[in-house]
């Protein structure tokens, strides 16, 4: 029974991750089709960020767009996790959004105030997901064995 109860924890976490993950993927595909304007960056630094097991980086951005004469303020790179473990490929991000530049930045219509300037999908978060939905299949079955046994 204890083997079956760490078991179900484990795929309880590949579920949760694979929901977040979806989430993601949604998102992302979501903004796809949102409409663009144009957006200015105010702001664009590279953070270190200290984990239990180890340092990561995240590329952040500030930028500036209107829409129908209101202006809005937003920091959302990508739907996708921008986690570095690696301070060049953080870097790499930052280089892409130079203070001053001109970039498209997508916007939810409904609610012009949530925007993102790169309406992508990762490969990563279509993994996640995956797993998330086999987890969860498997978490079925499992009980399911386990109630008819």
């Amino acid at each position: 029974m204890k083997e079956f109860i760490s078991l179900a924890f484990v795929l309880s976490l590949v579920v949760a991750w694979g929901g977040v993950a979806a989430w993601r993927l949604y998102r992302g595909y979501r903004s796809r089709s949102w409409p663009k304007a144009e957006a200015i960056i105010e702001a664009s630094a590279v953070s270190r960020i200290s984990t239990l097991q180890a340092a990561a980086w995240m590329p952040r951005v500030r930028y500036r767009y209107e829409v129908d004469g209101t202006w809005y303020r937003g920091e959302r790179i990508a739907f996708e996790s921008q986690l570095k473990t690696n301070p060049n490929s953080a870097g790499r991000t930052r280089a892409k959004l130079i203070v001053g530049s001109r970039v498209a930045v997508y916007y939810e219509p409904k609610a012009p105030d949530r925007s993102v300037l790169w309406a992508t999908i990762s490969f990563s978060d279509i993994i996640f997901a995956t797993s998330g939905v086999a987890a969860g299949l498997l978490m079925v079955l499992l009980t399911l064995g386990a109630l008819f046994k």
